[in-house]
């Protein structure tokens, strides 16, 4: 890696199925914690916990000392912004 160091981007694709289970929205979750700092805190919470319905979402986002309305707004803004 320190030969590549300055030339190597890491990044990170969400290819979540739209009508299945919660996939969607927990791409959006990762995405809006990301916004704050903790992409990989929650993408990690998520894998541990395995419960991805909205409100687990947002329990998740408290837990990590996200702002929780902010996580919310963005959480609920267009789900095309994301994936």
């Amino acid at each position: 890696m320190q030969e590549y160091q300055g030339r190597l981007r890491l990044v990170i694709k969400h290819y979540p199925y739209r009508y299945r289970d919660y996939s969607y929205l927990a791409a959006q979750a990762a995405e809006a914690a990301g916004a704050q700092g903790k992409f990989w805190p929650m993408h990690d919470l998520m894998l541990e916990e395995k419960v991805l319905d909205r409100s687990s979402l947002i329990a998740y986002a408290d837990y990590l000392d996200l702002d929780v309305a902010r996580f919310t707004r963005e959480l609920d803004q267009d789900p095309d912004r994301c994936c």
